[in-house]
C-alpha cells in the first residue's frame, strides 16, 4: 500500500486540523466545527479524535528528529516522515478517509509532530487555537513530560516540567506555519464568540453558526503556581 498516496486524499482546503496544547479550551473549536456538519471521526466528551494511540506512537516516532541543546532549547532535524510514522498515522486517520466533505480532527499531541504533519498535509487548512499559558498552568496533561514523548528535558521538578512542555509547544507552532493556516485566541472566542466565529467562517469557506453556550469558565484564572511558566514563556 502507498501510504503517502491514501494520505494525499486528506491534502486539500475541506481538511482542517486543529492545533493547541491539551486543556486549552481547543474543545470549543472542534464543539463549534462538528455542530456544523464538519466530520470529525469519533470523538471523545472533550472532541478529540479517538482511539488515539496511533498517533501517540506517531509523535514518539518524531522525537527521533528532536535534540536537545540545554537548557530548555531544541533542534529540529531536517528529516523526512519515516515509513513507521506514515503508518501511524494513516491507520490514525483512516475514519476520515474517503469521506465526502469537510472532515477534520483535533488531538492536543499533533503539536509533537507538526512539522511532518504540515510536510504530508500542505493543502489543508489549519486552525491554530493557542490560550495565555499562565491560564492552563495549574492543570496536569499528559503531553507535560517532554521525556515520555521522546522529547530530551532536563527538569525534574513536575511544574517545571508542565512549563518546559508549554514552552516546548509553543515554540512548535511559531516556528511551523503551514500555507493556510487562522490563529484563533482563546480568550477572544470566548469573549467575543460570534466576530471569532465569523472570521473562522470565512477561513475555511463553510459558514459557521454560533454556539449557544459559550463555557466562560474555561478561561481559568491564574493561580500561584503560574508565575513560574510566565518566566519560561516570557
Amino acid at each position: 500500500m502507498n501510504l503517502r498516496y491514501e494520505l494525499d486524499r486528506l491534502n486539500n482546503p475541506s481538511t482542517v486540523i486543529i492545533v493547541g496544547r491539551g486543556h486549552s479550551g481547543t474543545r470549543l473549536i472542534t464543539q463549534l466545527l462538528s455542530k456544523n456538519g464538519v466530520f470529525l471521526g469519533n470523538t471523545n466528551d472533550s472532541y478529540d479524535m479517538v482511539p488515539a494511540d496511533h498517533m501517540y506512537d506517531a509523535a514518539k516516532e518524531f522525537g527521533l528528529c528532536v535534540e536537545y541543546v540545554p537548557p530548555l532549547q531544541w533542534h529540529i532535524k531536517n528529516m523526512p516522515p519515516t515509513e513507521s510514522y506514515m503508518r501511524y498515522l494513516y491507520e490514525y486517520l483512516y475514519p476520515l478517509l474517503g469521506h465526502d466533505g469537510m472532515v477534520g480532527w483535533k488531538l492536543p499531541e499533533t503539536i509533537f509532530s507538526l512539522p511532518w504533519i504540515i510536510s504530508i498535509f500542505p493543502n489543508a487548512k489549519y486552525l491554530y487555537w493557542s490560550k495565555n499559558p499562565m491560564h492552563i498552568m495549574s492543570r496536569w496533561h499528559i503531553s507535560d513530560n517532554l521525556n515520555s514523548w521522546g522529547v530530551q528535558c532536563d527538569c525534574l521538578d513536575p511544574i517545571e516540567m508542565r512549563a518546559s512542555s508549554i514552552l516546548y509547544q509553543l515554540r512548535m507552532m511559531n516556528s511551523y506555519k503551514p500555507k493556510h493556516y487562522f490563529d484563533v485566541d482563546a480568550e477572544f472566542f470566548v469573549k467575543s464568540h460570534n466576530h471569532a466565529v465569523e472570521w473562522i467562517s470565512g477561513f475555511i469557506g463553510k459558514q459557521l453558526s454560533s454556539l449557544n453556550n459559550i463555557d466562560a469558565d474555561r478561561a481559568h484564572r491564574p493561580s500561584a503556581c503560574n508565575t513560574l511558566v510566565d518566566e519560561f514563556v516570557r
